[in-house]
């Protein structure tokens, strides 16, 4: 071959990778084309009303040509371009964006859109900017914004900031024609690329100094439960000493051993395999899923700085971190299910079962919400719908990629018990159930302990909440994960704390049933969060109608169920450890 080929082969491939790495990197030569992107639009108070801008009468847009991506299949997005021509770092005086005439039907749709207060949403180098289509001037007396002002920031070769502003409105009539135009102003900015996303962000929404005031009163809170658990722990193995050292005491004198009771008596039953026993399994194993993937992008995000918006990356990144950590709900929930059919050999045989239950249980919690939220979206004709090729290319990734690894983690958790469990020995297990006799103080009923140990927990997350749900529902862009990252690791330990404390307070009762219960502790926590919910919509939102009820409540509702999976997972694993050692100490005296 001659070596001119070789040559060429080598030019094109770095023209391809500059080029290429030129986009990944935004950064622009002077003179390039810059494009402005419009996707949707929705009511100022309804933002996942989503409409596409391309129903408004107006200019006529341009497709975009690049193929549309996972996550915007399953959003539903369809971006379009503005008819414009901007050119990087060269300023635009005023041009014509089009001419464009109004009919009767046009104008009725139009005013109906001003009074909903309608607002597009235009993408600048992956900036979002918004502005209104009009205004009402009077008692029906609406107008329309003819000109839109760009002002974008530049830092070197790169676009940093972008804002929009529009102006002269023109009274909006039938059968008038219309001329739309835009100018481009381009400013040097002294914002740092890495940070061009505070630039879109509410610094009224962001204040820093209300969330160091949560963390300090959620680390107070964890130190407090870390001291009642030391305590309890501390109390429990002095009385242990002290009831080993008189029964020595009874024994050498000829006496009766005095009776047990309390925790100490249900040696014999705590180890119980608990009902439902798939179910449960696949909870742990869900999980353990869903607190891993949770782990992982919030540790990704600090790490790289990125910054989650509610758009179609995140939504790919969600579905690929499930699908590819699906071995490990098949892990844990078999190596659960295995554990318990050594207790009660009869189960063993349906391993398959509670095998699917894992795999379909978090689908299951998301087709809660899907169905509702996609009805109503069908009904109203909202662009909320996804793409019938996005849905086929999930359900795809769900059977042939998710099932495969999640069987091959029971599989594999089969595999490792067998090779590490069976050698230990299998704690005693009473054929009979023990009585539960009645708690001696109504604060102990197991009803009781659910409710007050939701609590804690809420408390420690509760500012970090409502700026999650904030920036979940009003389209805010989130930051500062480093507080997230703090505010998650002490949830967990609150939850674990008081998890801890709860299931000593009901062994004390003498009750066994700790497994379910001890889940229920981490799990009431999403409670009180769905009850904030349901305040947010009542009073802190101005959504309204029966569109963002359906979808607002669905989603809501599948994502206080898996931070009940997350919390209950925590939980029980907290719990089960220390009964392990308590009863373990027990033994060993």
């Amino acid at each position: 071959m001659s070596p001119y080929w070789f040559l060429t082969v080598v030019a094109l491939a770095y023209v391809v990778c500059v080029s290429t790495a030129r986009e990944l990197t935004h950064a622009y030569l002077d003179g390039d084309e810059v494009n402005i992107f419009v996707d949707k639009m929705a009511p100022r108070d309804n933002p996942y009303e989503t409409y596409d801008y391309i129903e408004a009468p107006g200019c006529t847009l341009q497709k975009d040509a690049k193929p549309l991506t996972f996550g915007e299949l399953l959003a539903g997005h369809q971006a379009y371009t503005l008819p414009t021509n901007i050119r990087f770092n060269h300023n635009t005086g005023t041009a014509v964006l089009c001419k464009y005439k109004t009919n009767v039907r046009e104008t009725a749709l139009l005013i109906e859109m001003i009074r909903g207060d309608y607002r597009y949403e235009l993408v600048i180098d992956e900036l979002p900017v918004w502005s209104a289509i009009g205004e009402e001037t009077g008692e029906n007396k609406f107008s329309i914004f003819l000109h839109r002002t760009f002002h974008i920031g530049v830092n070197g070769n790169r676009i940093v900031s972008a804002t929009l502003e529009t102006s002269s409105p023109a009274k909006l009539e039938a059968d008038t024609i219309y001329t739309f135009t835009y100018s481009v102003v381009f400013q040097a900015s002294s914002v740092e690329y890495a940070n061009r996303l505070s630039t879109v962000l509410d610094t009224r929404y962001v204040s820093s100094r209300t969330r160091f005031v949560s963390l300090i009163n959620s680390s107070l809170i964890a130190l407090f439960l870390f001291s009642v658990m030391t305590l309890i722990c501390s109390r429990t193995l002095r009385h242990e000493r002290a009831k080993l050292e008189r029964e020595t005491q009874f024994r050498f004198e000829g006496q009766d051993i005095i009776d047990e009771s309390g925790w100490r008596c249900l040696y014999a039953d705590v180890f119980r395999v608990p009902r439902h026993t798939g179910t449960f399994c696949a909870i742990l194993g869900c999980g353990t899923q869903l607190l891993v993937l949770s782990a992982v992008a919030i540790l990704l995000s600090v790490m790289s700085n990125y910054r989650i918006s509610m758009n179609h990356n995140l939504v790919t990144y969600t579905v690929f971190g499930y699908v590819f950590t699906s071995g490990i709900a098949g892990y844990v929930s078999g190596y659960q299910f295995i554990g318990c059919s050594f207790l009660a050999p009869p189960m063993a045989s349906k391993w398959i079962r509670a095998f699917h239950v894992a795999f379909f249980l978090v689908p299951m919690i998301y087709v809660t919400a899907f169905l509702p939220s996609s009805a109503v979206a069908l009904l109203y004709g909202s662009s909320q719908l996804p793409y019938l090729k996005g849905v086929v290319i999930l359900l795809c990734l769900w059977v042939f990629v998710a099932y495969p690894l999640c069987l091959a983690g029971v599989l594999c958790s089969r595999y490792v018990f067998r090779r590490t469990e069976r050698r230990r020995n299998i704690p005693h297990v009473n054929q009979i159930s023990r009585l539960i006799p009645r708690p001696p103080r109504r604060l102990l009923a197991p009803q009781c302990l659910l409710l007050v140990s939701g609590i804690p927990p809420f408390i420690s997350v509760f500012v970090e909440f409502s700026f999650v749900f904030t920036s979940i529902w009003t389209f805010k862009v989130f930051h500062l994960y480093g507080f997230l990252t703090i505010t998650a690791l002490l949830y967990i330990a609150i939850s674990a704390c008081v998890s801890i404390i709860a299931t000593f307070l009901l062994l004390s009762t003498e009750n066994h049933h700790w497994k379910w219960m001890s889940m229920g502790f981490g799990a009431s926590c999403s409670m009180y969060a769905f009850g904030y919910a349901v305040f947010f919509y009542l009073f802190k939102a101005s959504m309204h109608g029966l569109f963002m009820f359906v979808v607002y409540y669905s989603y809501c509702i599948a994502l206080m169920l898996c931070l009940a999976l997350i919390g209950g997972t925590v939980a029980y694993f907290a719990a089960s450890c220390f009964v392990k050692v308590l009863y373990g100490q027990a033994k060993s005296d």
